[in-house]
């Protein structure tokens, strides 16, 4: 087995950079990385680790077009000669790195699809996931075996945002459930919210998310509902420590 996690990474250097790749690193055979563009860091920090590989873009910026960036990074990933893939962006962590690697050897599977969590709020050692409106756990199949060589069937649809991040050959596909959870920390940190928000607004206007959806991003924590759990296993205390700071 070789698995490779794929991500387009901005400007991660005061997020969550350094305990995710360590924390990838844990069950990664390797690391590639997309910079989009980062202008603080990030890419002379990623590339002094063991095991990540970390290249410019040499496209449109993400916002400009996200599908050209999934697509160039699909690319780069797949001449890594990987035999899975994990599509992950800089702010997710696998919740149980062992029970994911022990569905891969136990489970051969095309794809493989795992829980995301939209971890809201932090306190005592617990995560509150928010469980409101579309922001409920959902499975996504961020996780497949991968060709030898890409076709058009694997190409991620063109769409300039909302493209997804797997190709089409996996979502037409009945995937193995893994009950793994992904955890998003992206939305943790109030200031970060409120600035993905206006990102959203900005680039998106209701073409591609509906705005009732993104108007909830800005929703006070007395409006949001939340199911609260236990830290997970696998996640590293330090992007605690990065969430609450």
């Amino acid at each position: 087995m070789r698995l490779i996690a794929s991500a387009v990474v901005h400007n991660e250097a005061d997020r969550y950079l350094l305990p995710w790749l360590r924390h990838l690193l844990t069950f990664c055979d390797e690391v590639r990385l997309l910079d989009d563009y980062s202008t603080d860091g990030t890419f002379e920090i990623a590339r002094e680790h063991e095991g990540v590989e970390i290249k410019r873009s040499d496209g449109p910026a993400f916002f400009e077009n996200e599908s050209v960036a999934r697509n160039a990074l699909l690319a780069w990933t797949i001449e890594g000669q990987p035999t899975h893939v994990l599509a992950i962006d800089a702010d997710e962590f696998v919740g149980d790195t062992v029970a994911l690697r022990a569905s891969l050897a136990m489970n051969p599977s095309p794809v493989y699809s795992l829980v995301m969590r939209e971890a809201w709020k932090i306190r005592d050692h617990q995560l509150g996931l928010r469980v409101d409106g579309l922001w409920g756990d959902r499975r996504c199949p961020l996780l497949w075996a991968a060709p030898p060589r890409l076709s058009s069937s694997w190409r991620i649809p063109n769409k300039k945002l909302a493209c997804g991040r797997e190709p089409q050959r996996v979502r037409s596909q009945r995937g193995y459930v893994t009950g793994v959870g992904v955890y998003h920390f992206g939305w943790t940190r109030v200031a970060e919210r409120e600035a993905r928000a206006e990102r959203y607004f900005e680039h998106d206007g209701g073409r591609y998310h509906a705005n009732a959806h993104l108007q909830s991003i800005l929703w006070p924590d007395e409006k949001v509902k939340f199911n609260w759990v236990a830290w997970p296993p696998s996640i590293p205390e330090e992007a605690a420590r990065v969430a609450l700071a």
